[in-house]
């Protein structure tokens, strides 16, 4: 079997090599980090872990505003863009982020304790904060490169290499500290990426030797700066309720809190996969004009995530366990919600990827803005009232708010681009949504009863087995026009 296996890995183009590889990075660096979580949750107490959660929140707030994520959409279309230059575009938009950077440094130094007093975090951590801000932005601008030029075997060195000494060396340190566990956590994240990412911060900017091009750097800033709204809305709507609840209730709730959020977004991993497999191919069949074989593709991708979306809920209360001590018990009752989120996640995403096609990011960008004002009011009105438990509720509402504008938004972009013809038509996504929200919480009914629990978890695999070709398809992009 693995001579087999091996054969057929052989046989594989370098591109088909490097998509498989680049699909494994991506596993690495979510799986590894999902894996240590039962290990951190028993070193770290609700409110320590509380507080970890609300540093990764603002670290994803301030990544936006301080490095305005120039190393991603932007950086990518540039390479193809300028592809005779991409050393020197490379070494540019690195420095152009590297002055943005050092800009929001000096405004946070100097006004220290105000912006402290805020975050609810301490100079140390924010400094730390502001260290893997720029050593990931570094890295994001080589594996981007490295991406684009099919050269896995070094992306996937070295996150292997990060993604291992990471939690040993923050295990190592949480252990070895009386009083600030949490502050450990975070220096060991910040010591490897400063380490390992500062050789291709220099890497990068010795190969383009240019600091500054007008061009470059005028083309990148007119490009990036409008979506910077859009992208704070996402991280505003993903991390608010951490945040909130931190300010309106109390570190252990948001630790509680943020538990149920990690363990549910485990699911966010076969959703990207899902997606980065279909999105060029579903570009293509738009260009192509048979945009009518996309709609039993999509549904059957939106299918798979609800069956898996469906066996998470299923082990909850044993998935909360494993991953953490009785002090997070709470967690169990945030994950039916926040579950059920990613599900409507995954529509939305389907629906955005068709308005960035036809190039209609403002619209991405109001609805993104007018959900995250949506949360962010629910929450403030809610939680005083019923709890932070309901958090998980005013998230789910939220996303499937989401998906419902971008439904509206695809049919207004479809009516002039495509004459009124819906690539995803809305019968088979209500129906397919309406019987994932009742299974789930219908599931949560039999959480005492495990026997229960595990025929149910039967009969959806067997739903799977029946349907197996019919995922094949999705997975295998040869196959989808046959």
């Amino acid at each position: 079997m693995f001579a087999a296996l091996k054969k057929k890995y052989d046989e594989m183009s370098q591109v088909a090599k490097a998509a498989l590889w680049f699909t494994i990075c991506g596993f690495l660096q979510r799986g590894i980090s999902v894996l240590t979580t039962p290990i951190f949750t028993r070193l770290l107490d609700t409110a320590e872990y509380g507080q970890y959660n609300v540093f990764s929140s603002w670290m994803e707030i301030v990544t936006i505003l301080a490095t305005l994520r120039l190393g991603y959409g932007v950086y990518v279309q540039g390479l193809v863009k300028y592809s005779d230059d991409q050393e020197k575009y490379s070494s540019s938009l690195l420095s152009l982020t590297f002055v943005w950077w050092g800009s929001f440094l000096a405004i946070y130094l100097i006004f220290r304790d105000f912006w402290n007093k805020i975050l609810g975090l301490s100079t140390f951590v924010v400094v730390c904060m502001f260290v893997m801000v720029l050593t990931t932005a570094t890295f994001t601008f080589w594996a981007a490169k490295q991406r684009n030029d099919f050269k896995y075997k070094s992306l996937v060195a070295l996150t292997i290499i990060v993604s291992l000494v990471k939690p040993v060396l923050g295990i190592f340190l949480v252990v070895n500290t009386e009083n600030y566990k949490t502050e450990a956590r975070i220096f060991a994240q910040t010591l490897v990426e400063l380490v390992i990412y500062s050789a291709l911060f220099v890497l990068i900017l010795a190969k383009g030797r240019t600091f500054f091009h007008k061009g470059y750097w005028k083309y990148a800033l007119a490009f990036n700066l409008p979506l910077v709204p859009h992208y704070l809305a996402q991280v505003v709507l993903n991390h608010s309720d951490k945040i909130m609840i931190q300010k309106m209730v109390g570190l252990s709730e948001a630790g509680v809190y943020g538990l149920s959020y990690n363990i549910a977004m485990i699911m966010t991993i076969l959703n990207t996969s899902i997606l980065n497999t279909l999105r060029p191919w579903i570009f293509q069949k738009i260009k192509a004009k048979e945009e009518t074989k996309i709609q039993p593709v999509g549904m059957g991708a939106l299918f798979l995530v609800a069956i898996f979306n469906l066996c998470l809920i299923i082990f909850t209360p044993e998935v909360v366990t494993i991953f953490a001590p009785s002090s997070y018990k709470d967690a169990v009752d945030l994950m039916v919600p926040i579950t059920m989120s990613v599900f409507f996640v995954f529509i939305y995403n389907m629906l955005v990827d068709i308005e960035l096609y036809y190039e209609k990011t403002k619209i991405t960008m109001v609805v993104s803005i007018i959900c995250a004002i949506v949360n962010i009011a629910l929450n403030y009105v809610c939680i005083p009232k019923f709890g932070y438990v309901v958090a998980g509720y005013t998230t789910l509402f939220s996303y499937f708010l989401m998906a419902c504008i971008h439904y509206l938004a695809n049919k207004i972009i479809l009516k002039k681009y495509s004459k009124n013809r819906p690539i995803y038509k809305l019968g088979p996504i209500l129906i397919i949504s309406v019987v994932f929200v009742l299974c789930g919480t219908g599931i949560c009914f039999i959480y005492d009863n495990l026997i229960a629990r595990i025929a149910v978890f039967i009969a959806f695999s067997l739903v799977l087995w029946c349907n197996k070709n019919r995922i094949f398809v999705i997975l295998k992009p040869s196959y989808r026009d046959k």
